[in-house]
């Protein structure tokens, strides 16, 4: 969005390990090249954990089951059909490839309703563009011996001012 524009951005579930911290939100001024400023402070993401705001996810059952070698290789394909930028990619990466742990994955991600169901958001104003996608990663033992069809990928188009949330849940 444009240089100094204001932001407050709230977080409706529980939110631990912030940074920058999170009292009740976030007072977000924006800068340049998708840098913004909390408290002075100049960030290029807020990164928390989270509790999901609902109680029991709903069954994926559209992704892809990888051996997590090719792990970091699908999830570059999913972020480019999503049109992630490049930063939102390599977090997205570097995140799981600390949490995963089986020799085979499942790789999913809830569309935006039950995304934003799972990690309620809320900005004042209102972004032009907002997307909130949670991946899902599932570790599993060894690859089922059925196939799985491939999500339905919804391009983000950024313009004006756009808040892409992008987080992951892994079991």
């Amino acid at each position: 969005g444009p240089e100094g524009t204001k932001i407050t951005v709230k977080i409706w579930t529980q939110v631990s390990n912030s940074t920058p911290e999170n009292a009740d939100g976030y007072d977000v001024t924006l800068g340049q090249g998708g840098k913004f400023s909390v408290n002075g402070n100049s960030y290029s993401s807020i990164d928390y954990d989270y509790k999901p705001a609902i109680k029991k996810l709903p069954v994926l059952t559209k992704g892809k089951v990888v051996k997590v070698s090719n792990l970091e290789q699908i999830v570059k394909e999913y972020a480019e059909k999503l049109n992630l930028n490049f930063q939102e990619a390599e977090d997205l990466i570097a995140r799981v490839k600390q949490l995963v742990s089986g020799p085979y994955i499942f790789v999913s991600f809830f569309d935006h309703e039950t995304s934003h169901a799972i990690l309620p958001i809320t900005f004042d104003p209102k972004p032009d563009v907002y997307r909130n996608i949670v991946f899902y990663f599932k570790n599993l033992d060894k690859a089922p011996q059925y196939s799985v069809e491939e999500p339905v990928f919804e391009r983000i188009i950024r313009r004006g001012f756009s808040a892409i949330e992008i987080s992951e849940i892994v079991e």
